[in-house]
């Protein structure tokens, strides 16, 4: 007996049984979740759907039950407590999801209780969409093995940066295919090596760069980056659309340009003391990309008979790279820009700049113990590599390697959350969490307090409960790190609860539609601020009730 007969068997049982309950009221503790699951694209009735009902509490989900749907996408879980569940559905051939989520995380739990209504529900799930195409030379040939990378904007951080969302690789006729994906922009590019290609080491004694480019081989080419729709600067891309079910095709043309070899002068002491492979790297939609090249070292003798020690890095595009020396032994990591658009870049390692450290000293702002297994992390601004290190017993923490740039100062344990509330550099106090690295050293003194409070509320629409509306947490201060901002989707009863929340003052806001928002940046919120409710979660703050409810706001 298939699956589908089985599902639609117990439907229909499940149905006589709802008839009869119907006619009387159900006793306490006894409830149902019951509803269709129907297709984002057609709106018809899905079958064979898996569906899991799970039981929610502060610290996890348990699985209560699991049934599959019948012919008519109907799915039911009888004989349930009063209590908070949650809904997931999955299915080959569509985006796996929970209850009226949204971008990956956000999501409506259920709650079941007197007045509650958790029967006849209606499950969208979007089906999976695809991008396909072809990667091809300007000459109309394939480009065999080109790498395509896939991004989109990053839901959890709130602040308009982009995450890598897939990759793939063309087969030897240059054919490409994404899939799963669920409904949305993303941004597409390609990158590859001509299989023709032949880099060769120019003439070390060659004089000047035209001596230089004639001892090339006439093959010695790259492909330079190439990003829909047709574009080699990612910043000018343009968005591929997704829509439920559809597939895209997006093709792409490589273009050959002569190779340019990057030529890594490295001094003897850092050789005889472990000198370590530098690492080339570009910048892809804000993050920070390994390059594929070929690479070799030697030596050859300079103008005045010295030795020189050289690392080169061959076949590569035209365009602005980043090195990167990790730290080695008895030398400094070191990073620095490389403007590669000449045949020839050549870059004195010892004279790049050294990248920086960042010490110092946590303490707890009541004066009690630090955790165990605490660290401190350094999270990039922009987007990128971060780093991080651990805790002492004493409180002390030192963090090698860091590059330029701005940073949120978080930090972590094992044992319980906790949260930055204070940092001061040299005697200043820094706005936020907010740090600034060049390439001196940084030394910092940090207070953390324990994010232990709960917030509760409830969403309403026009005095109604309203389910499924977007729910932030604001902090009051507009410096404030964006991972101090908390998120919630109402539940069907309009509840939310923003949990580990750390001292400080907030306001909370309901915006309807306002999971696109780029929620971490002061300026997207701050019209939506006057409507708020406001909360103060002081250190010995456990558990909150909000007396006001938050009216949903339009977007």
């Amino acid at each position: 007996m298939s699956r589908s007969l089985i599902a639609a068997m117990l439907g229909i049982a499940v149905g006589c049984a709802a008839v009869a309950a119907a006619q009387t009221a159900p006793a306490a503790g006894i409830r149902t979740v019951s509803g269709v699951v129907v297709s984002g694209r057609t709106g018809e009735p899905l079958d064979d759907v898996d569906v899991k009902l799970s039981a929610v509490n502060v610290k996890d989900r348990k699985l209560v039950g699991e049934t599959i749907t019948d012919g008519q996408g109907r799915f039911s879980f009888a004989d349930l407590a009063d209590g908070k569940y949650s809904l997931h559905a999955s299915r080959r051939g569509f985006v796996e999801s929970d209850y009226e989520q949204h971008d990956g995380w956000l999501s409506t739990a259920i709650v079941t209780g007197e007045g509650m209504e958790s029967a006849g529900l209606r499950f969208t799930l979007e089906p999976e969409g695809v991008i396909y195409g072809v990667v091809t030379e300007d000459s109309g040939d394939p480009v065999p093995q080109a790498r395509l990378s896939l991004f989109r904007k990053d839901p959890w951080k709130g602040t308009g940066a982009m995450m890598r969302a897939g990759t793939a690789s063309a087969d030897a006729l240059g054919n490409f295919e994404v899939g799963r994906l669920a409904p949305g922009e993303y941004y597409l590019c390609a990158e590859g090596v001509p299989w023709y290609a032949t880099h060769r080491r120019p003439d070390a004694g060659a004089q000047n760069s035209t001596d230089s480019e004639q001892s090339r081989p006439p093959l010695d080419v790259a492909y330079g980056l190439s990003c829909y729709p047709g574009v080699s600067d990612w910043s000018a891309a343009a968005p591929v659309q997704v829509n439920a079910g559809e597939r895209m095709e997006v093709d792409f043309e490589m273009h050959a340009v002569p190779a340019v070899h990057i030529s890594i002068q490295v001094a003897a002491a850092d050789r005889e003391h472990g000198f370590i492979t530098p690492q080339l790297r570009e910048n892809l939609f804000g993050t920070s990309e390994n390059v594929q090249a070929g690479s070799s070292f030697f030596t050859h003798q300079g103008p005045n008979g010295s030795e020189i020690n050289s690392f080169e890095i061959a076949g590569v595009a035209p365009g602005q790279y980043e090195m990167r020396i990790p730290p080695g032994a008895g030398s400094a990591g070191r990073f620095t820009t490389i403007d590669a658009s000449t045949a020839e870049a050549r870059v004195d390692a010892s004279s790049a700049p050294v990248s920086a450290s960042v010490s110092g000293r946590l303490a707890m702002a009541d004066g009690s113990k630090l955790p165990a297994s605490i660290f401190v992390a350094l999270r990039p601004r922009q987007g990128g590599d971060g780093a991080n290190g651990s805790v002492e017993a004493d409180g002390s923490f030192h963090i090698d390697g860091v590059r330029p740039g701005e940073y949120t100062v978080e930090i972590g344990s094992r044992e319980r959350p906790l949260t930055v509330i204070r940092m001061t550099q040299h005697g200043s106090t820094l706005a936020g969490r907010e740090l600034k690295v060049g390439s001196e050293p940084v030394e910092i003194a940090a207070t953390a307090a324990d994010a232990r409070a709960t917030v509760n509320g409830f969403v309403e629409r026009g005095g109604k409960p309203a389910s499924g509306v977007f729910v932030v947490m604001i902090p009051a201060d507009p410096s404030a790190a964006p991972s101090a901002r908390m998120l919630d989707q109402s539940n069907s009863d309009g509840s939310f609860t923003f949990e580990q929340v750390a001292p400080g003052s907030y306001a909370v806001v309901a915006v309807e539609q306002g999971w696109t928002l780029d929620w971490a940046l002061h300026d997207a919120v701050a019209k939506y601020l006057a409507n708020g409710v406001k909360v103060t979660v002081t250190p010995e703050s456990r558990a909150i009730a909000l007396k006001e409810h938050v009216e949903a706001q339009p977007k």
